[in-house]
């Protein structure tokens, strides 16, 4: 586009070229002419709660104890900022909630069966064990 205006092409033409609509055109021609800019303005927006010294923090605890809830971190850095900006600080660098997976119950049947087993090998030697019914030693074949 910017070739296009150089060469004396209309502004009209060129948008008719690019497929974009004229005040388009227009807009990015002028800042082009007056600042000698083609690229949006930083535009302004609500200051960020945390720093980015404050984000590193945020992120550090939970590589040694990734349990740590959102809430913990928060009164650990002594932070004004609230617990979901700890969590969106924490999910722009990928870190999700963590939930540890659950030990089942035994349950009676089981316990009872344990305890028959461990009852009826409570007399064996070393050397029993040693060469008894159990063993991981096994011959595979890959054919």
């Amino acid at each position: 586009m910017i070739q296009l205006f150089q060469e004396g092409i209309r502004q009209r033409d060129i948008a008719k070229a690019t497929g974009r609509p004229l005040c388009t055109e227009s807009r990015i021609l002028q800042a082009l002419r007056d600042e000698g800019r083609i690229e949006n303005l930083p535009r302004g927006g609500r200051p960020r709660a945390t720093t980015s010294e404050q984000g590193t923090l945020i992120v550090a605890p939970t590589a040694v104890k990734p349990s740590l809830t959102s809430k913990q971190i928060k009164c650990e850095l002594d932070l004004s900022a609230s617990t979901k900006t700890v969590r969106r600080r924490l999910h722009v660098v990928r870190l999700r909630n963590c939930v540890p997976a659950r030990k089942p119950k035994i349950s009676e049947a089981n316990k009872l069966a344990r305890l028959l087993f461990a009852e009826d090998y409570a007399t064996w030697t070393a050397e029993d064990w040693r060469c008894g019914p159990f063993t991981d030693e096994s011959t595979f074949s890959s054919r």
